[in-house]
């Protein structure tokens, strides 16, 4: 997309920056904003050269090296002459509630920042035109309260990053990271993947991902999509070597999820639509869990299934759940499990699939009104948890009012 122009005080501005990219001279101790200062270029050029480190930047200018030792703040008052020639910014980088920058092309020299990227509520901001140079990111980049973003093409050169969180802008695409890109917490722990009240159809946009990484985990999180239809472009991080979490909540147009990897946690909430599941490698998980998701009517998706070691969730309390299922086929290959709880499912009749041989800390079989509290109590019987302190079966078909409250799960 071309870059939308800039109101006159800008382009005088562009104008300016033209002239110093093609002759750049080192800044000694300005400030690039009020809170940040750059070091001095000869110095930052020297220590540019005098390492191997693969993170340091290459710049094609020695001159035209300067590193802002803390965090760089920009927005409408920023002097864009100061950013010619900073290839660094070892704290955060925040672009915020700027109303006349349409693009980056200002910070076309920039290579890394150690800490986060924060693109913040800049109401002209078309795209991320200047940032093809960004090859690693040590914290997140985090994109929210764009009106005019249409993509995300300007992140073709980052190769590693700590997270990416996307919210409430006017993407059309997520086109942008491509090739080989590792996601890398710098604090340790799972690095995050979001795209939250966003009008995309699908996540197609991500297929210029060659490979994709997460060495200590990649939690996935889609939430507030209205027209999402299709979460299948998610594939390629579903061979990444660490644990994967799947958050998906508020899709009303989401009509299946068919998922080729394994997965830690899978969370479904508020998926009117989605009435296929297929989920083949999913053998071992943390949690699986279901909330109002009514057009599923079989959880065959779930046949690889062995174990959950915390809990696995068929319903929320007292609230709704798997309405369109019957019976529990598709969990015959159940063998061990935390919690279980089996709630608020307003057409389950029938417990058959859920084997009696289930290894399980407590089972609960609350408030599902079809499902009689006889077949209820013979299967806790059956599994060797009728008399067991917390498990209970109750307020089901012909049963009495649950006992114990709804737990926070």
């Amino acid at each position: 997309m071309a870059p939308r122009r800039s109101p006159l005080p800008l382009i005088a501005h562009a104008t300016a920056l033209a002239i110093l990219l093609t002759a750049c001279a080192p800044h000694k101790g300005d400030s690039a904003t009020t809170d940040s200062a750059t070091s001095d270029a000869s110095d930052s050029a020297t220590a540019a050269n005098s390492t191997t480190d693969s993170s340091t930047p290459t710049t094609t200018e020695a001159s035209c090296a300067d590193v802002v030792a803390g965090d760089l703040m920009i927005s409408d008052a920023t002097d864009i002459a100061t950013l010619a020639c900073v290839v660094e910014v070892q704290g955060e980088l925040r672009v915020s509630d700027t109303t006349t920058w349409s693009n980056l092309t200002p910070l076309a020299n920039l290579r890394l920042v150690g800490g986060d990227v924060k693109l913040l509520r800049n109401a002209a901001l078309v795209d991320l035109a200047g940032l093809q140079g960004l090859e690693r990111v040590g914290g997140s980049i985090t994109i929210v309260g764009n009106p005019q973003l249409a993509d995300l093409s300007g992140l073709g050169g980052v190769r590693r990053l700590g997270g990416l969180g996307i919210n409430n802008n006017a993407l059309v695409s997520l086109a942008g990271l491509q090739d080989d890109v590792v996601f890398e917490a710098a604090q340790g722990g799972p690095a995050g993947f979001s795209v939250v009240n966003e009008t995309l159809t699908d996540f197609d946009g991500l297929s210029a991902i060659t490979t994709a990484s997460a060495p200590q985990g990649l939690n996935l999180s889609v939430s507030e999509m209205p027209a999402l239809t299709d979460v299948s472009g998610l594939d390629v991080f579903a061979a990444v070597e660490g644990p994967i979490e799947l958050t998906l909540r508020e899709l009303p147009a989401l009509t299946g999820l068919q998922w080729p990897g394994p997965l830690e946690l899978l969370n479904i909430r508020d998926a009117p639509a989605l009435h296929e599941l297929v989920l083949p490698a999913v053998v071992d998980a943390r949690e699986i869990s279901f909330e109002r998701v009514p057009a599923l009517t079989s959880l065959a998706g779930l046949a690889a299934l062995r174990s959950v070691s915390e809990v696995l969730s068929l319903g929320p309390c007292n609230g709704d759940g798997l309405a369109g299922i019957v019976d529990l086929h598709g969990l015959e290959s159940l063998e061990q499990a935390g919690i279980v709880y089996i709630d608020s499912n307003a057409s389950l009749a029938a417990l058959t699939g859920l084997p009696t041989s289930l290894q399980a800390d407590n089972v609960f079989i609350w408030h599902n009104p079809a499902l009689p509290q006889a077949d209820a109590d013979a299967w806790l019987v059956a599994a060797g948890l009728a008399e067991h302190a917390a498990s209970e079966a109750c307020d089901n078909l012909g049963g009495p009012a649950c006992e114990l409250s709804c737990p926070v799960y």
